[in-house]
C-alpha cells in the first residue's frame, strides 16, 4: 500500500472487545458479550471477579508477544494499526505519530482501552482515551448523546492538529458496528482517509476523504438565535424548535437540544456565523448604541469579530444564571463606582486588555462599553 507521505499522522481508533474473545473458548466470548455494556457499578462481584482475571491474563499475554502477527491475531484494533503502518509499528523520526482510542463507556471497554494505550505508550506513540459518558449500545438515547459528545470533540480536536501539519487517519478495524457506522459518516466531514480490516489476514481496505461539505447557511441563518443557543448546550421548549429538522434536535415532547447530526451542523457553520458581524444580543443581554459604536470603530479582523460574538453569547448564559462563571469571561463586579453606569466587567480576548463593561436594568445586563481595563 501506498503510504501517505512523510507527514506525522493522528491515527483515531474504534475500540472493541476483540482483545478479550479472540482465541477464546465460546463459554469466555459469551459471557464477555453478555457483560459488554455493563459499567463498573452493573457488575456483579462474581462478574467483576472473573472480568478482571481473564483481562489481566490477556494483558500480560499482548505486553509478553513480541511477534506482531501474533499481536495482528489478538487484537482487531492493532491488526489494522500494524497493517496500516506496513507490517510494523514504530513512531516516525522526531515528532512521533499520535494516536487517540476511542471506547466505550464500559467497564470493559475502558480497560481495553488501558490495555492498548499502554501497549502503544510502550512502543514511544502519545496517545489520548476517548470514553464518552454514555457511550454504549445497551440505551438509543444514551448513545446518540454520546455521539453528540464525540462530534464536539472532534471539532474542538482534530482541526487543530491538521493545522498542526498532521494527517488524520480513522482506523474502524475494531469497535461496535453502530460506533463504526458513525464515525464513518464523521470521518467524511474530519479524516484525510480512513481504513478498516474485515478479518485478520484480509486486505486493508482504505477511504480517501471525500469532498463532502455541509450546506446549511441558509437554515442557520433563518433559525440564527435558536442555534447559537442550542450551540451553547442550552435546553429550550420544543415549541421554539419547531423551524428545525427533526434530525437536528433531541427531544422529550417539551424541552430540546442538539442531536448529533445538529452538533455537527452546529461546529460546522458557527463561525462562519460568528464573524460576519456583531450578531443582535441573545436573551439576557441588551447592547448599548455607545458598545456598538466601539465596536464598528474597532475594525475588529473576522477571528476577532467571532470571539467577541463568542464571548458574549457566553456571557448571555452567564448574566442568566445557566452557567458557571468561566474562566474565559472572568465577569466579576467592579470595586467602588470607577465606570458608571457600568458595574462589572469581564474579558474578551485572552490577549489583549480590553473588556466588556456593563450593568444590570432589572433582569437584563446592558453591555454599555468596550475599552482598556481599569487597571
Amino acid at each position: 500500500m501506498e503510504m501517505a507521505e512523510s507527514k506525522n499522522r493522528l491515527v483515531l481508533t474504534t475500540c472493541g472487545t476483540s482483545l478479550l474473545t479472540n482465541g477464546v473458548d465460546q463459554e469466555v466470548r459469551a459471557r464477555i458479550n453478555q457483560l459488554a455494556n455493563h459499567t463498573e457499578r452493573d457488575l456483579s462481584a462474581q462478574d467483576k471477579e472473573l472480568l478482571d482475571q481473564h483481562i489481566d491474563e490477556r494483558s500480560r499475554l499482548l505486553s509478553g508477544t513480541k511477534n506482531l502477527d501474533e499481536i495482528r491475531s489478538l487484537s482487531a484494533e492493532l491488526n489494522g494499526l500494524i497493517t496500516y503502518f506496513g507490517g510494523d509499528l514504530k513512531p516516525s523520526p522526531g515528532r512521533p505519530d499520535a494516536h487517540i482510542l476511542l471506547t466505550s463507556d464500559t467497564y470493559l471497554g475502558r480497560r481495553i482501552g488501558e490495555i492498548i494505550d499502554e501497549w502503544l505508550q510502550s512502543r514511544g506513540f502519545s496517545v489520548q482515551v476517548w470514553s464518552p459518558g454514555g457511550l454504549t449500545t445497551r440505551d438509543r438515547e444514551d448513545f446518540r448523546h454520546a455521539m453528540a459528545d464525540l462530534v464536539l470533540r472532534c471539532e474542538q480536536t482534530l482541526p487543530g492538529y491538521r493545522e498542526s501539519g498532521y494527517r488524520i487517519v480513522f482506523n474502524l478495524t475494531g469497535g461496535f458496528k453502530s460506533i463504526q457506522g458513525f464515525m464513518q459518516t464523521l470521518g467524511m466531514f474530519h479524516a484525510d482517509e480512513m481504513f478498516y480490516i474485515f478479518e485478520t489476514g484480509s486486505s486493508l481496505i482504505t477511504i480517501p476523504r471525500l469532498p463532502v461539505s455541509l450546506e446549511t447557511g441558509d437554515l442557520i441563518r433563518k433559525h440564527e438565535q435558536i442555534f447559537r443557543r442550542l450551540g451553547l448546550a442550552e435546553e429550550l421548549p420544543l415549541e421554539e424548535c419547531r423551524g428545525l429538522p427533526e434530525i437536528l434536535l433531541f427531544d422529550d415532547g417539551q424541552k430540546a437540544i442538539l442531536s448529533e447530526w445538529g452538533q455537527l451542523v452546529w461546529q460546522r457553520s458557527k463561525w462562519s456565523l460568528y464573524l460576519e458581524r456583531l450578531l443582535d444580543p441573545l436573551p439576557g443581554l441588551r447592547y448599548s448604541s455607545n458598545f456598538r459604536k466601539k465596536v464598528r470603530g474597532l475594525n475588529l479582523s473576522p477571528d476577532r469579530l467571532a470571539t467577541l460574538n463568542e464571548r458574549l453569547d457566553e456571557l448571555s448564559l452567564r448574566v442568566r444564571g445557566k452557567r458557571e462563571n468561566l474562566k474565559s469571561l472572568d465577569f466579576k463586579q467592579l470595586k467602588g463606582n470607577p465606570k458608571p453606569p457600568s458595574t462589572h466587567e469581564c474579558d474578551v480576548w485572552s490577549d489583549d486588555e480590553r473588556r466588556l463593561f456593563g450593568h444590570y436594568e432589572n433582569e437584563t445586563f446592558v453591555i454599555d462599553d468596550i475599552e482598556r481595563g481599569l487597571h
